[in-house]
């Protein structure tokens, strides 16, 4: 992802975004708690892995989540396969969190459609990480959905943080 604040479907990229977030804690904690943005995420194995013993092909599983919290997604992930799992893509967005479920929902089901369903208890599909990512950029420009990294984000966060120390100073 670059490091403007907006991304558009040709910037997309693999990987973490290189910008990490800035430590929640205190009046940034609530304002982050206050604010609507969900993030999208590819979780998926870390490589093409066998389906059966002696598969030389291979499976890619991966899975589109949303939420806030990419770390617990992840874990949650990890409970219900036995593939070592990472993220290989991150964006935040401020569509509604119903928007970004229907996303979700029609990137799921585009993957179904084409028999890559590997799993229905953990959703992983069979599919290449920027096969899913260019599935994803291609959902997001048809649904009007803009995708953000996280400096956007946390400059929406100190933007709420300040918001709330004024109320706060003007009640006093």
């Amino acid at each position: 992802m670059q490091a403007s604040n907006e991304t558009s479907g040709e910037e997309l990229k693999l990987g973490r975004d290189p910008v990490a977030l800035a430590p929640l804690t205190g009046q940034r904690k609530v304002a982050a708690a206050s604010l609507p943005y969900v993030k999208f995420a590819l979780i998926g194995a870390t490589g093409v892995v066998p389906r059966t013993l002696g598969d030389e092909r291979g499976v890619w599983p991966i899975k589109l989540v949303v939420t806030t919290d990419v770390a617990d997604s992840l874990r949650q992930a990890r409970r219900h396969t036995i593939y070592g799992l990472d993220v290989h893509f991150e964006a935040w967005t401020d569509a509604p969190r119903d928007v970004a479920q229907t996303v979700k929902q029609r990137f799921d089901s585009a993957l179904t459609q084409t028999d890559r369903l590997l799993s229905d208890t953990a959703a992983l599909f069979d599919c290449p990480p920027e096969l899913a990512l260019q599935g994803l950029a291609k959902l997001c420009q048809q649904m009007r959905v803009i995708l953000y990294d996280n400096r956007w984000y946390d400059a929406q966060v100190d933007l709420r943080a300040t918001r709330n120390a004024r109320v706060l100073a003007g009640r006093r």
